[in-house]
């Protein structure tokens, strides 16, 4: 399932908080996906060719293409070489 995230400039007041809004919302929506033992992915690259999908799906007039989310079943175990902790905070206040 992909799933197409839109902001509605008509709505908003505020892009920037708008835009941290729609980052939360995706988030939560991929720790959900997790949760249910689904893959997801929230796709990036896709947005230099937001005008082509804003056309495809028929985006109405003042909306926004932000974001592509997929969602599935996962064929394997995913795996992640993420940085450790100790290189990226920069201070621990215990």
């Amino acid at each position: 399932m992909a799933i197409a995230v839109f902001l509605d400039n008509s709505v908003s007041y505020h892009r920037e908080k708008d835009m941290q809004a729609i980052g939360a919302c995706i988030q939560n929506m991929l720790l959900c996906a997790h949760c249910l033992g689904l893959g997801s992915v929230w796709l990036g690259e896709i947005l230099k060719n937001k005008e082509k999908v804003e056309e495809l799906l028929g985006a109405p007039e003042g909306w926004d293409f932000v974001a592509l989310v997929c969602v599935g079943y996962p064929s394997r175990e995913g795996s992640s070489t993420r940085r450790p902790l100790e290189e990226v905070v920069l201070k621990w206040i215990d």
